[in-house]
């Protein structure tokens, strides 16, 4: 795999908190993915890999993702476990990760948060800035959309613990910049907040799971 492309394709990341509107976020947020590199070859890799749309559904504190890619079809964490199950359809399985480790994050090198002029679906946007050692990461979010973050504070997979407590709401638009100037952007298209059974979140009954 190229270097930086782990990360690129993890940049699933799901951002919580608590807002002052004293409700915690329920439905899903539908994105558009759009890859910007010069090296065509890098370009359609990412295309393949992440596909072009990828939808996030939430409900306390689960997370479930699907995307249209081959890298990464569905997703779903369970915060009483603190894992990540993600569900390779060629094995019927669940690759297992513990998302209390995580021996591929690097050095967070800086981490600021800030006022931005971005606006979103109508929802105007404040904005995380991170920078890595081959990335630099901005998460645009609104506290309309908050989720708690106490169910992410031993997330460190993908760094999901520091965003969280940063951000401490679904963003709405993720900007990922690498140092060979490839980005890839996932804006917000729909947000839906019609409530999600507990039936939704379920692994599938038939799959194994692959845990090291």
């Amino acid at each position: 795999m190229l270097p930086g492309v782990r990360r690129l394709l993890s940049v699933t990341l799901l951002l919580s908190g608590i807002s002052a509107f004293g409700q915690e976020f329920e439905g899903f947020v539908r994105y558009e993915i759009t890859v910007e590199s010069d090296d065509e070859f890098f370009r359609n890799l990412l295309i393949k890999g992440l596909g072009t749309e990828k939808t996030f559904y939430y409900k306390d504190g689960i997370y479930k993702t699907i995307v249209n890619g081959t890298t990464l079809f569905e997703s779903t964490f369970k915060p009483r476990e603190n894992k990540l199950y993600k569900y390779l359809p060629d094995k019927n399985a669940y690759k297992v990760i513990d998302c209390g480790i995580d021996k591929n994050n690097g050095a967070v090198l800086e981490q600021t948060v800030s006022e931005s002029n971005e606006t979103i679906l109508g929802y105007r946007c404040q904005k995380l800035f991170i920078r890595l050692d081959l990335q630099e990461i901005t998460y645009y979010f609104s506290d309309r959309t908050a989720i708690e973050p106490k169910h992410f504070s031993n997330h460190k997979h993908e760094y999901w613990d520091i965003i969280t407590k940063h951000a401490k709401s679904i963003p709405l638009k993720i900007v990922s910049a690498m140092g060979d100037g490839s980005v890839v952007t996932f804006t917000a298209i729909e947000i839906n907040k019609d409530p999600l059974s507990d039936d939704f979140f379920k692994l599938k009954s038939d799959a194994t799971l692959l845990e090291k």
